[in-house]
Order: structure tokens, then C-alpha cells, then sequence
């Protein structure tokens, strides 16, 4: 084989192989596009479902703050009633 030939091989060679390696490099990047595409759209969808949660805790947060006052008002009557007896019974303490 001549050296002319010799190098036509490997300049063939090497375009191959940058062929093969552009070939590759971009199936990986349509790959990973596609996957992040997806990713985005479950993140849209979890963003709905934080959205939803995000509301029921505030309405719980509420209620719960609703429940402390209705407590704290039914200690302070049982409290002005234990008074009330208290004045009108010193002695007995309940």
C-alpha cells in the first residue's frame, strides 16, 4: 500500500469516527432535551399539587387558630364560673 493510500485511509478513518462521535453526541442531546421536557412538565404538575396543599394548610392553620380562641374563651368562663362560686362559697374549692 502506498503512502498516499495509507493516509487517505486514516483521514477516512478519522472522519468516521468524528461522524460517529457527532452521531452520538447528538442522539444524547435530543435525549437529554427530551427528559428534561419531561421533567418541566412533571415539575408543572407538582406545582399544582404544592398549590393545593399550600391552600389546605393555610385553611387548617385557620381552623386551628379559630379552635385556640374557642378554647381559650370556654377556660376564661370556666374560670369566671369557678370565681363566682369561689365568691359566693369561700370554702369550697372545687
Amino acid at each position: 500500500m502506498s503512502t498516499t493510500a495509507l493516509i487517505v485511509l486514516i483521514v477516512l478513518v478519522v472522519l468516521v469516527a468524528a461522524l460517529i462521535g457527532w452521531a452520538l453526541t447528538m442522539t444524547r442531546t435530543r435525549h437529554r432535551t427530551q427528559e428534561a421536557h419531561g421533567l418541566r412538565t412533571e415539575a408543572s404538575r407538582q406545582a399544582v399539587d404544592v398549590a393545593g396543599a399550600r391552600t389546605r394548610a393555610e385553611v387548617a392553620e385557620q381552623e386551628a387558630e379559630a379552635a385556640r380562641r374557642e378554647l381559650a374563651q370556654t377556660e376564661a368562663a370556666h374560670e369566671d364560673t369557678l370565681r363566682d362560686a369561689d365568691r359566693l362559697d369561700p370554702g369550697r374549692s372545687g
